[in-house]
């Protein structure tokens, strides 16, 4: 409860696709390995809107960094979500 008698309730959810900078920030991989990521083929985005933007889908970046630990997507449980706060 704050100052004012209210509760404040915080549930952090991601987004279903993000643009390269933030999809670089999301898995947390430099860029160079991001990029190279992309020339292999294990990332790809897909161009949208009217200047062709590359974005990317959040489940395949969870699932390239699941595999780059050895691991299945569901061993991370519901994975890579966001802390979920309550006051």
């Amino acid at each position: 409860m704050n100052e004012n008698g209210h509760v404040r309730i915080f549930l952090a959810c991601h987004p279903l696709a993000l643009n390269r900078k933030d999809a670089i920030a999301y898995t947390g991989l430099a860029e160079k390995t991001f990029s190279m990521l992309e020339a292999d083929g294990s990332i790809r985005g897909k161009r949208y809107g009217r200047n062709g933007s590359l974005i990317y889908r959040r489940i395949d970046l969870e699932y390239v960094v699941a595999r780059l630990f050895g691991a299945e997507l569901g061993e991370f449980g519901v994975c890579f979500d966001g802390p979920i706060e309550f006051d």
